[in-house]
């Protein structure tokens, strides 16, 4: 995402190719611009406490109109947000971004102890851990590292494939978070969006509902569906030794990354109906595979 006329861009060290991925400052590579335009970029630094990396694009046409950043801190649930991208290859194909509306879902932290975000062959697709947007706009292939942008087309995050394992929705690394990490002095355009009475409506639902939904963990030992290449490794015991606390959370890492792709054991909806006297309701169907015990949250 071209953020200032001198060619200075911000992306996620995820949308980088493998080797530009990890590469430090000086290190090269070609981008392709609206148009089809290519261009050689040049890495300025990398952040620390996120995956964002500064880039200098050389001979920025005049014709590329950097964005604005909007105030990613104030952004609240519920807010339309738009994401833009090379969704599919649509930059590429097309010479413009493809552009997906939603709203901010939710707003959360993706905690350290999370495992990482796995895809085909089990490629970890993104090592972020820390504070995301979470939205309903579309995240499609080709669409991390791209803009997610608030309605008056101000810069509000770098979209991301991070997510916590309980989450299924698309996020994003708010962008004041970005610029802090790599250390930018650019200015963040403070220009209200006008609100939607049905987003407005929308939030007052949700924000009456839930406080009556939990969250629920059902341990599915035989679960349909269970793949059976990795099997559920027992539970982690303090009393273990530390080379065998590290291969038993290899193995549970390998486990989650297996109920990633194949949602057997994400947690299930009920609803609070005696609080006082912890009384929930859901569905039978939840309670498959010899489920044995649950937490709630």
């Amino acid at each position: 995402v071209v953020v200032a006329a001198d060619g200075l861009a911000v992306t996620l060290a995820e949308a980088l190719p493998d080797a530009a991925a990890k590469a430090q400052a000086g290190f090269q590579f070609t981008v392709v611009l609206a148009g089809g335009l290519r261009r050689t970029a040049t890495i300025l630094r990398r952040g620390t406490t996120t995956t964002a990396i500064a880039l200098r694009i050389s001979d920025l046409p005049p014709a590329i109109i950097p964005l604005r950043l909007g105030d990613s801190a104030t952004a609240q649930v519920g807010d339309q947000v738009w994401t833009a991208g090379n969704a599919f290859g649509a930059l590429e194909e097309d010479g413009a971004a493809a552009m997906s509306r939603g709203i901010i879902s939710g707003h959360y932290s993706i905690a350290a102890d999370s495992p990482s975000v796995r895809g085909r062959g089990g490629r970890v697709l993104s090592t972020y851990r820390g504070d995301v947007f979470e939205i309903d706009a579309a995240v499609n292939d080709g669409n991390h590292g791209g803009a997610l942008l608030d309605g008056n087309g101000n810069l509000l995050g770098l979209v991301s494939l991070g997510t916590a394992r309980e989450r299924r929705l698309g996020t994003a690394v708010p962008i004041h978070l970005v610029i802090k990490d790599l250390a930018l002095e650019l200015a963040i355009v403070n220009t209200p969006v006008a609100a939607d009475p049905r987003t407005q409506a929308l939030v007052r639902a949700a924000a009456t509902v839930a406080p009556g939904l939990a969250l629920v963990y059902l341990e599915r030992a035989n679960g349909l569906g269970n793949p059976q290449s990795v099997p559920r490794p027992p539970r982690l015991a303090e009393e273990v030794s530390k080379s065998e606390r590290e291969r038993q959370q290899r193995w549970w890492d390998a486990y989650y990354h297996q109920q990633q792709m194949f949602y057997t054991d994400q947690a299930v909806t009920a609803l609070v109906i005696d609080a006082k006297n912890g009384l929930l309701l859901t569905a039978a169907s939840h309670l498959h595979g010899d489920s044995e015990r649950g937490e709630v949250m």
